[in-house]
């Protein structure tokens, strides 16, 4: 499922790059929609055997291992932009999509080479007579396994219906669906700010993935001293929500975005930052509320399920 996860992302991301050629607006819109979904199945295929691999090889260090996953994440969504912009600025458009699903292919090909077949058996433990049979006794065994119903705690319908769950999976989606928006519409606003380059504009892509990695793993080592991971959770969901106030700024907000790059205080009541600073404090805000919220309730999912 990995290596199939990783070929239908590489696949699509290098069809996205075609699209160029299609001169008509509309039909490229659609194009790239049908495109992007696609590749989001390939994309979701990955994080789901990623994320599962985790737990199911390291069940009793979840709470750095997850974190840990997390914080490579971090550092490529902090990586992307910024390589992407530097490879528009060179080769235009359809460059950043070519390296990028070559890429992802490459480590399709890796994962196959490198990731072991649970079901084989080592050859230099048993000769072939003996492989054989264990291999077709480990076959009668999982299907027996299959074909046995689950138990009421691990069925979907029950494990959606505890509130315990439920909580952890709103947060997710909630972030998720903020963070969507925010990485859809942060380009438009890096160039409202005067940065019309890409590899200017990616910069401020790499605030938020810093601190996200960063993140991510400081909060899955205090995940051990604190009893209950989900008071970290409820700490990043405050900060998450001075981010996302920070980025308007809200109306309500003592805050004057200014024009220029430095910082002056006015007045106990007025407070002006340059557009560009605001937006880069807002980002790093919002990576560190949402390191916590996603890593520590996925954690605090897994470990109540287990």
């Amino acid at each position: 499922m990995l290596m199939a996860g990783l070929a239908i992302d590489g696949i699509f991301l290098s069809t996205m790059g075609f699209l160029s050629s299609i001169e008509d607006s509309t039909c490229f819109f659609v194009a790239s929609i049908v495109v992007r979904l696609f590749e989001a199945v390939g994309f979701s295929i990955c994080l789901t055997c990623y994320n599962t691999m985790v737990g199911a090889q390291f069940p009793d260090h979840l709470q750095i291992m997850v974190p840990l996953v997390e914080t490579v994440f971090g550092f490529g969504i902090m990586m992307g932009p910024a390589v992407g912009g530097v490879l528009y600025d060179i080769g235009g458009y359809r460059l950043p999509f070519f390296v990028f699903g070559a890429c992802s292919l490459l480590f399709a090909c890796l994962a196959m080479a490198v990731l072991p077949n649970e079901t084989n058996v080592p050859s230099s433990l048993v000769n072939k007579k003996e492989r054989a049979i264990l291999k077709n006794n480990f076959t009668d065994i999982q299907e027996n396994i299959d074909k046995q119903p689950l138990p009421d705690q691990l069925k979907i319908k029950s494990l959606l219906c505890e509130w315990r769950i439920m909580y952890d999976v709103i947060a997710v989606v909630v972030c998720c669906f903020v963070i969507g928006f925010n990485g859809a519409t942060l380009a438009l606003r890096t160039k409202e700010l005067g940065l019309f380059y890409a590899s200017e504009s990616s910069l401020v892509f790499f605030t938020y993935g810093i601190i996200y990695a960063i993140s991510s793993l400081a909060n899955g080592i205090l995940s051990y001293r604190v009893e209950d991971c989900r008071l970290l959770v409820l700490l990043g969901v405050v900060i998450f929500c001075m981010g996302l106030a920070l980025l308007g700024p809200l109306p309500i907000l003592p805050i004057k975005p200014g024009e220029s790059n430095e910082l002056n205080i006015i007045s106990l009541d007025l407070i002006s930052f340059s557009s560009l600073w605001l937006l880069i404090l807002s980002q790093a805000l919002m990576g560190i509320g949402n390191g916590a919220i996603y890593n520590l309730s996925f954690v605090h999912t897994l470990k109540y399920v287990m």
